[in-house]
């Protein structure tokens, strides 16, 4: 893949915003912290990726450098990563609706949030099967192309979080309006674009197209 600085920095940005908005473990305790515990609270469980995902970057990869070694093992890692956002962006649409009331607003803390995230299969998925590939193949283009993926990534991502902290404290009703659906249906317009891109390179990859 070829991509500029400024297709991986909006890339970066819009698969940031569709893993924050995403409904997911961590998305249930931002939400039950913020009904429990105000705004503050809310805004301290969406930093959690910041703790436990850079592990998971750096393991990612290393274990995709490894097996882009091997023909074919990288077209058909970026051919999985094609199918896994088709299925994220079918599961936003799915479950686009957020009931406050699905979640206990119990006793949580950053250390759940980190703990419910590092457990949480889908940032596994996501960097060994589309982060990682682009990661090296953008740092392989361009130094300053993976940090403008990262930025945009990881800001976006907690910017969304905290977005949604905020909303909750003002309005629960928002999580299951008209905004919200809205969102999440552009999201997984953008995400199926993607996952296009992301097929039509495996297959060529591949040597099947």
């Amino acid at each position: 893949m070829d991509w500029s600085n400024i297709t991986v920095s909006v890339m970066g940005m819009t698969l940031g915003l569709s893993a924050g908005f995403y409904p997911g473990p961590l998305t249930a305790l931002v939400i039950s912290e913020t009904l429990a515990r105000g705004l503050r609270g809310g805004v301290g469980v969406s930093i959690a990726p910041l703790v436990t995902d850079f592990p998971i970057i750096i393991g990612s990869i290393y274990i995709v450098s490894v097996m882009a070694k091997t023909d074919g093992l990288l077209a058909l890692i970026t051919l999985a990563g094609g199918f896994f956002l088709l299925y994220l962006a079918w599961n936003g649409l799915r479950q686009s609706n957020l009931e406050p009331k699905k979640y206990q607003s119990g006793s949580t803390s950053l250390a759940r949030a980190v703990v419910a995230n590092a457990l949480n299969p889908n940032p596994y998925m996501f960097w060994i099967t589309i982060g990682a590939p682009i990661c090296i193949e953008s740092f392989q283009q361009s130094h300053l192309a993976i940090i403008l993926f990262l930025s945009g990534f990881y800001l976006c991502l907690v910017g969304s979080k905290i977005s949604m902290a905020i909303l909750v404290s003002q309005s629960k009703a928002l999580l299951r309006g008209a905004i919200y659906r809205l969102v999440m249906t552009i999201l997984a317009f953008l995400l199926t674009v993607y996952a296009g891109i992301f097929i039509y390179k495996g297959l060529v990859g591949l040597h099947i197209l």
